[in-house]
């Protein structure tokens, strides 16, 4: 937990270092995502919570993919060489690696669903409709598209970040990397999603249940799929749903 706040401080201390907009998009990005690592590893210790093992593999996986996201968004606009050896990535990845180990926790639990076939996280008085990376985000009846077109190649629609988050008969329209299903635990029911390749990706614990997922030109489903297991403690649910 040391390391994270001292990693973050520094990482704000950086700001001043970048020498372009794409070097301070990436730098902005990095202090939030520590911020908010900062957040779920507070969350995990808190010993007044009543949490299982599979909740703090949740977090400490949300935490790790925190990290490697920072340094993947400096890569991603070409400007690795400054501002990125000075972060310390790899000591934080290690630790939290390390409690991953220790923790042991790596099978998929599948949320439980009630009656209507929504996660019993779920209440019929949830109404979290703001922020996408906000724990407990829903979203229903709502396109997220992303019109670029298939010649700019990685642009994305949505990036969801969220624990325990619910999507419902929405749409996902885009190219490559339509839904960055970034972190955390998702549950996505009677969705629409619209992608070339690699255009479900991340490294959340995520459910699709009775969607549609099309591939359009040359893309392939199963690109989808592996793209997500190769990005290491990730588990990808599909039920009832049509490819």
């Amino acid at each position: 937990m040391e390391q994270s706040v001292n990693a973050q401080i520094h990482i704000t201390w950086l700001g001043s270092k970048c020498r372009s907009k794409q070097e301070k998009a990436a730098w902005s990005d990095c202090v939030t995502l520590y911020q908010d690592t900062i957040n779920i590893l507070n969350q995990a210790l808190n010993p007044t919570k009543q949490s299982t093992s599979y909740d703090l593999q949740t977090w400490l996986t949300t935490s790790l993919t925190n990290t490697n996201t920072c340094q993947t968004g400096f890569h991603k606009v070409g400007v690795g060489n400054n501002v990125l050896p000075l972060i310390p990535n790899k000591n934080i990845s290690k630790i939290i690696s390390d409690f991953l180990t220790l923790n042991n926790a790596s099978s998929f639990i599948p949320p439980k669903t009630n009656k209507n076939g929504f996660p019993r996280w779920l209440s019929p008085n949830d109404r979290k409709l703001l922020d996408c990376d906000k724990d407990g985000f829903i979203a229903r009846g709502i396109t997220f598209r992303n019109t670029e077109g298939p010649e700019n190649h990685q642009a994305g629609g949505l990036r969801c970040g969220a624990d325990l988050s619910v999507f419902h008969r929405c749409a996902f329209e885009g190219y490559q990397d339509t839904l960055y299903v970034h972190s955390q635990r998702q549950f996505y029911k009677e969705c629409h999603i619209f992608g070339t390749v690699d255009f479900i990706f991340g490294n959340a614990a995520v459910v699709f249940q009775s969607c549609n997922i099309y591939a359009t030109s040359k893309g392939l489903i199963a690109d989808v799929v592996l793209w997500m297991n190769w990005r290491g403690a990730v588990a990808v649910l599909v039920y009832a749903t049509a490819l």
